[in-house]
C-alpha cells in the first residue's frame, strides 16, 4: 500500500523540468542555521534510488537559489527551484562542481525537501530539519558535527569558514 501511494504521488508530481539559475545564497553565522536532510533521485519512481543530501539555510524552508558547499569531494553548488503547480515539498535541483559553468554539465535531480502527508511515514521520518541556534554556547561543536561529514556551507563567495 505504501509503495502504491508513493507511486501515485510521484506520478502526479514529477516530470522533466529545467533548472534555471537564481540568486546566490550565503549562510549567515550570526543568525539561526537550519540543516535540512533531503532526499533526491533522477527518477522518484525508483524509491531505492533516493539519496540523502544536506542543505544549510538561515530559513525554515529551502529557498529558490544557489547554495554552495565545500566538502572532501570538492566544492559544488546546488540550485533549487520550485516546480510551478507542484507542492513545495518537491523541488528540482541542479548540481555543478567547481569549474563547471555550462547548463549541459548540470546534474539534475528531483528532491523531496519537506515532509508531505502523501509520502510513506518511514520516508517522511528521514526528511529532517535541525536547528542550530545562533546563541547556542555549543554552536561551534554543533556546526562542526555536520561540516566534518557533509561539508561546509559558504558564508560568502568562496568563504567556507565562519567568522565565529
Amino acid at each position: 500500500m505504501k509503495k502504491s501511494v508513493l507511486i501515485v504521488f510521484v506520478f502526479l508530481y514529477t516530470s522533466v523540468f529545467a533548472v534555471e539559475g537564481y540568486k546566490d545564497i550565503y549562510i549567515k553565522s550570526n543568525i539561526n542555521i537550519y540543516v535540512h536532510t533531503i532526499y533526491c533521485a533522477k527518477n522518484l519512481l525508483n524509491i531505492s534510488a533516493l539519496r540523502p543530501s544536506i542543505v544549510y539555510t538561515n530559513t525554515k524552508s529551502i529557498e529558490d537559489g544557489t547554495y554552495y558547499i565545500s566538502s572532501n569531494a570538492g566544492e559544488y553548488s546546488s540550485t533549487f527551484k520550485k516546480i510551478k503547480g507542484k507542492p513545495d515539498s518537491i523541488r528540482i535541483r541542479g548540481i555543478l562542481t567547481k569549474g563547471q559553468t555550462s547548463k549541459k554539465q548540470i546534474n539534475k535531480s528531483i528532491c523531496l525537501v519537506e515532509k508531505n502527508t502523501q509520502l510513506p511515514k518511514n520516508l517522511n521520518a528521514r526528511i529532517v530539519r535541525d536547528l542550530i541556534k545562533s546563541n547556542d554556547t555549543a554552536w561551534k561543536q554543533k556546526i562542526q558535527k555536520y561540516t566534518n561529514f557533509y561539508g561546509k556551507p559558504a558564508y560568502a563567495k568562496g568563504k567556507y569558514l565562519s567568522k565565529r
